[in-house]
C-alpha cells in the first residue's frame, strides 16, 4: 500500500490545504458579509482546491462562521453554457442541498418546471432563504469558460444578447436586488474578468464590478520553507542527494501543483528504490 502523501495533477483535500492564509481571510470576509469574490491565477495555483476548502467544514469551523446558515453549491462551468441550463443545474444541486427544507424544495421544484428561468425566479427563492435565516453561497470553478466568446457569436458582435443578459442580471442580483443580502459567490477565472470580456455595452456599468479579486500566485518563500522543505512540514519533500532545494524551486517555480508533482515523483522513487 502506498504512503505518498502528496496529490499530483488533482486538488488538494481540504484538510491537507497549506498556505494562502491572507487570501482565505479575504474570502472569508466578504462571504460573511454576503460579498463576492474573483479568485484568478494561471493553471496550478490552486484555485480549484480553494474552492473546495471553502467548500468544507474545515474553513467554516477554522473561522467561526456557522456552515448551517448556507447552502452550498459547487459548480464546474465545464460543457455547453446556457443562461437556462445553467441555473437548471445550479437549482438541482440547491434542492438537494436543502435537504430537510420540504416548503424550499417545493419552491425549486416549482422554478425548475418553467420553461426559461430568469432571474426573478431566483431572486424570490433567496428571498425565501431569507425568511429562514439562509443563504446561497455559489463556488463557481473555471468561471472563464463561461465568458470566452463562442464562436458562433453573430457577425460583428463581441457578445450575444443572451450572455449580456445573464451577466447583466448576476450582476443585478447580487448588487441590486432584495435577495442579494441572502448571496454569496466565490469564482475562479485563470485572468482577471475584465480580461476576458464579454465587451460591456456603450456606457453600460461593468458586470464585473461586484467582485473583489483574489490573485492567486506561486507559494511564499515562507510558506515554501514551512511546508515543503521542513521535516515536520505537511508535503515535506524529501530529495534524491544529487538534487538541490534550488533545483526544484527553479523547475517548479514555486507553483502548487509543480511542487506537489515533485514531491509525488521523489516520494515513488524513494519507495521503489527502498522496496
Amino acid at each position: 500500500m502506498s504512503s505518498n502523501k502528496f496529490f499530483p495533477n488533482k486538488p488538494v483535500p481540504p484538510q491537507k490545504l497549506v498556505g494562502r492564509k491572507s487570501q482565505i481571510s479575504i474570502i472569508f470576509d466578504q462571504i460573511n458579509n454576503r460579498g463576492h469574490v474573483a479568485i484568478h491565477g494561471s493553471y496550478g495555483m490552486g484555485k480549484s482546491s480553494l474552492l473546495q476548502y471553502i467548500k468544507s467544514p474545515h474553513f467554516w469551523d477554522d473561522k467561526g462562521l456557522e456552515s448551517s446558515e448556507a447552502f452550498i453549491v459547487y459548480h464546474n462551468c465545464e460543457g455547453l453554457f446556457t443562461p437556462n441550463s445553467f441555473w437548471q443545474e445550479i437549482l438541482q444541486e440547491l434542492k438537494n442541498e436543502a435537504e430537510g427544507h420540504t416548503d424550499l424544495q417545493g419552491k425549486i421544484d416549482d422554478v425548475l418546471t418553467k420553461k426559461e428561468i430568469v432571474i426573478t425566479d431566483i431572486g424570490q427563492i433567496l428571498g425565501d432563504f431569507g425568511e429562514k435565516d439562509k443563504f446561497l453561497l455559489l463556488l463557481l470553478d473555471d468561471y472563464h469558460l463561461i465568458l470566452r466568446t463562442p464562436k458562433d457569436y453573430p457577425k460583428g458582435q463581441k457578445t450575444s444578447p443572451e450572455m449580456q443578459r445573464f451577466l447583466n442580471g448576476l450582476r443585478n442580483l447580487a448588487v441590486h436586488r432584495t435577495g442579494g443580502q441572502y448571496f454569496s459567490t466565490v469564482v475562479t477565472a485563470f485572468q482577471r474578468l475584465d480580461e476576458l470580456g464579454p465587451a460591456l455595452t456603450r456606457g453600460g456599468s461593468p458586470w464585473y464590478n461586484h467582485y473583489l479579486y483574489v490573485d492567486l500566485k506561486p507559494f511564499s518563500q515562507e510558506d515554501i520553507d514551512n511546508y515543503f522543505f521542513n521535516p515536520d512540514g505537511h508535503f515535506f519533500i524529501s530529495m534524491p542527494d544529487n538534487i538541490s532545494k534550488e533545483e526544484v524551486l527553479e523547475i517548479t517555480g514555486r507553483y502548487p501543483i509543480l511542487l506537489q508533482d515533485a514531491g509525488y515523483i521523489f516520494s515513488q522513487s524513494y519507495s521503489n528504490y527502498r522496496y
